[in-house]
């Protein structure tokens, strides 16, 4: 025989829309999961693999929710460009589905990216039309956290604290486990914390539910850390520290907050500290070191990681940001004092 006759023909498999579109159903789990444990390869592999699947065997509703995802980990990559091409895609896609719940899930990551835009208006119309209309209660809770973040970003604190009290509210009631709102209540003693009537008793009662739940965190398993993220804790650890800091400083009590500061400080200086659900706490940082003229080595450390979160997140530089505000007052600051 020659060799040639014993040579294979490699043939692509051909994919049924049926398998298609369970395959990109799958792949996009998996970067939601890599997103929310920031784990950057899998989530760029799932995320490509289920773009790949979308548009070869997939469905309008498929091919809207891996645009979607695209278009997150485009601006994540830095590529603003290709993130904006993605998200006009993805929006054509969701226009074209008459079913609101079979495509809530796109309009709830168009939603997590037009926040992130500063697209503000936008933002909220898709993701209170996926809150309307959800595939789950966890894409709903999920709606409602993004709808109070968003509140946060637009400075509308009043309107933020009873949107992630309902958060909180909703988790414990979904999940069963009172500590389960600890994320929620954070937000919400984060949104008190900005409000020129708040009622210090009131700040403090929430501040006190958020760390007790937040200190019971291992009590909800791995499982829970699997979906959430093993830096869950760490996230809480800088809130919190920054919130306590903040609450300090109300009371004019400089000698109680430097020790949260410090706290805050030590957590945030990490190359690997996720950005996820942190930009309160990275805006409530940069005032907290300015308001007690820190000048602990890492400070310059920590700045270049706001730096980094606010490339990545365009609504940070808009001028009537908080973020904004907060991030340029640090950068008209003068250096921290050597000695």
């Amino acid at each position: 025989m020659t060799g040639s006759s014993h040579r294979r023909r490699t043939r692509t498999p051909r994919v049924t829309p049926g398998r298609g579109a369970e395959a990109a159903h799958t792949l996009s789990v998996l970067g939601e999961l890599g997103y929310h444990r920031q784990e950057q390869d899998t989530m760029l592999l799932s995320v490509v693999r289920h773009l790949d699947a979308a548009e070869r065997a997939g469905g309008p509703v498929e091919r809207a929710e891996a645009y979607a995802n695209f278009a997150v980990v485009a601006a994540l990559a830095g590529s603003e460009a290709v993130a904006r091409h993605y998200g006009r895609l993805a929006d054509e896609e969701i226009a074209t589905v008459p079913d609101p719940v079979a495509v809530s899930r796109a309009p709830l990551v168009r939603g997590l990216r037009l926040t992130a835009e500063g697209r503000f208006t936008a933002a909220q119309r898709v993701l209170t039309l996926a809150r309307r209309h959800p595939a789950d209660p966890r894409l709903a809770e999920h709606c409602l956290g993004l709808l109070a973040d968003l509140e946060i970003q637009r400075g509308r604190y009043a309107a933020a604290a009873p949107l992630m009290a309902a958060v909180a509210e909703t988790s414990v009631a979904r999940m069963g486990e009172t500590l389960s709102g600890y994320w929620g209540l954070t937000g919400q003693a984060e949104a008190l914390l900005r409000l020129a009537d708040r009622d210090p008793a009131d700040v403090s009662a929430v501040l006190k539910s958020a760390e007790e739940a937040t200190r019971a965190l291992p009590a909800l398993g791995e499982d829970h850390f699997a979906r959430a993220g093993a830096k869950i804790p760490e996230i809480q650890r800088l809130r919190l520290g920054v919130a306590q800091a903040r609450f300090h400083l109300l009371g004019d009590d400089a000698p109680a907050a430097r020790p949260a500061l410090d706290d805050a400080l030590r957590t945030a200086d990490r190359p690997d500290m996720p950005l996820r659900g942190t930009l309160e706490a990275w805006t409530g940082l940069a005032e907290v070191l300015w308001a007690l003229e820190a000048d602990d080595p890492a400070v310059r450390r920590v700045l270049r990681h706001m730096a980094r979160l606010a490339r990545r997140t365009p609504s940070a530089v808009c001028p009537a940001s908080p973020a904004a505000r907060a991030f340029s007052r640090r950068e008209r600051s003068p250096p921290p004092r050597t000695g």
